[in-house]
């Protein structure tokens, strides 16, 4: 498929876009495609870096923040964030058969698995999902924070996935498919 927006050359004529391209190339050594193709809307891109930086400062560590990634990629279909998350978290050093197993909601660490798991009915469930797995969250060792972030990140993460899948935005790391 032919990517639908424009993706935006590493030269932005808002001084507020290049900014913001600058600082993703520093903190990932690349510009994603997906950032580019976001530029054509600076709210739209601010909103995406805003919210991401915002949760980077919670209780949930980064290592969880790309299983999360995974999970929601795949149950949403988003090849184009699978390809990235899998490419960028390998480069950070997560195990492939970690990041693998993330996409199925499944982790060793108990913790980690408790949090997948959850994220994982949130997502099923369209948010739709009872007190009851909440309090199964609860008694696997999730507090509110944890658990109201899961909320944001997937949310952040659909928001992600639904944007490159409906526009088509070109994969440009080795391709995983969801």
């Amino acid at each position: 498929m032919n990517p639908v927006l424009e993706i935006a050359d590493r030269q932005h004529d808002d001084p507020a876009v290049m900014g913001v391209f600058d600082a993703i190339e520093r903190s990932l050594g690349v510009l994603p495609n997906m950032v580019r193709a976001m530029a054509v809307s600076p709210v739209l891109l601010q909103t995406y870096v805003g919210m991401s930086g915002q949760l980077a400062k919670g209780v949930i560590g980064a290592q969880t923040r790309e299983k999360l990634a995974m999970l929601v990629a795949q149950v949403d279909g988003c090849s184009y964030c699978l390809s990235t998350h899998m490419h960028l978290a390998s480069k950070a050093g997560i195990p492939r058969e970690q990041l693998e197993a993330a996409r199925s909601a499944q982790s060793d660490e108990p913790k980690e698995a408790a949090i997948l798991a959850f994220a994982h009915a949130v997502i099923v469930e369209r948010g739709h999902v009872g007190a009851a797995a909440v309090e199964t969250a609860r008694e696997a060792g999730l507090d509110d924070a944890e658990l109201a972030e899961i909320i944001g990140h997937v949310s952040l993460n659909f928001l992600t996935n639904t944007f490159n899948s409906a526009f088509g935005t070109p994969i440009e790391f080795p391709v995983i498919e969801a």
